[in-house]
């Protein structure tokens, strides 16, 4: 029972709390109070009529609303669910993201699914939000070891940006060959159609790539690695000195080495020595000095 909330709707709360527990309808337990029974629960809201249910829904929202967000064990989920029974979707939608994010943050990939598969069923995104909540759902899905669709939510992620992924072995290598050409001859990268995204558009995408090449290299998918491993330095290039570029250059790094091209790799690593001190993204410079002691390590078992 929601003490807070409880405060507003009587001026006398105490008093109601005790006349409850007399008749064995709440009790306190572990620091809090509850019904002594699920059933009386049910039973009082199934008195409500659907307007009725609906009015103290919005009312409960209304006062939660009010009070400040806790910044671990917050009060979005209350909030995303009461705002959702009282009809207001956009607010709905506004907490269920907020929960969604917070909970993959916290570990909580399945409860993050949840918030943010409500968040897209709602609608009315822009393309870029659409994008961005199906990042994160490609990595709550790798939380919980579903490499399948953690991979249909970073294509579907892609897609909504404006890069979508060929379906056929013909398309991939034809891709290749497109990003590789960009990759060494800058004119080339200057007149490709992703020229004068926004910053926030070529990060994004950046780190779609990156989680997305990770994944398709465990699942042993070797064309589509290659693809999204040198879209994403194309792109990343774009970034300046970003996390985003450290990134890149570690996960082209790999892929030189991995095809045998350790000339090209040890450039690409240089370049990412070059800058990662600059960089004050801790997880980017662990990732990249993880790729930096591999490919060490692949250079001299392969030399």
């Amino acid at each position: 029972i929601n003490l807070t909330a409880l405060s507003y709707l009587s001026e006398n709360s105490a008093g109601w709390l005790l006349r409850c527990a007399d008749c064995a309808v709440i009790e306190w337990h572990e620091d809090d109070w509850r019904f002594s029974h699920d059933k009386f629960r049910d039973y009082l809201i199934q008195r409500l009529s659907t307007e009725s249910l609906q009015v103290a829904h919005q009312c409960v929202a209304e006062i939660l609303d009010q009070q400040p967000i806790q910044p671990i064990h917050g009060n979005e989920v209350s909030l995303a669910y009461h705002w959702g029974m009282a009809g207001n979707l956009p607010k709905e939608q506004h907490y269920a993201m907020n929960a969604g994010l917070q909970a993959i943050a916290n570990g909580a990939s399945k409860e993050g699914i949840t918030y943010l598969t409500r968040v897209l069923e709602i609608g009315g995104l822009s393309k870029n939000q659409e994008a961005s909540i199906n990042y994160q759902l490609a990595l709550a899905h790798y939380g919980i070891a579903n490499l399948h669709l953690c991979l249909v939510h970073c294509r579907i992620a892609l897609g909504r940006l404006g890069f979508k992924m060929p379906t056929t072995s013909v398309g991939y290598i034809s891709n290749i060959l497109k990003q590789l050409s960009q990759q060494h001859i800058p004119p080339l990268r200057a007149l490709s159609r992703y020229r004068g995204r926004s910053q926030e558009d070529l990060r994004l995408v950046v780190q779609i790539c990156v989680h997305m090449g990770q994944v398709l290299f465990l699942a042993g998918k070797r064309l589509e690695t290659v693809l999204v491993s040198f879209l994403a330095v194309n792109l990343a290039k774009k970034t300046g000195k970003s996390a985003e570029l450290v990134r890149a250059y570690g996960s082209v790094t790999y892929i030189y080495v991995f095809i045998g091209l350790f000339r090209i790799a040890e450039g690409y690593s240089k370049k990412t020595i070059n800058i990662i001190e600059s960089i004050e993204d801790s997880p980017a410079r662990a990732y990249s000095y993880l790729i930096s002691v591999s490919y060490t390590h692949l250079r001299a078992h392969e030399t």
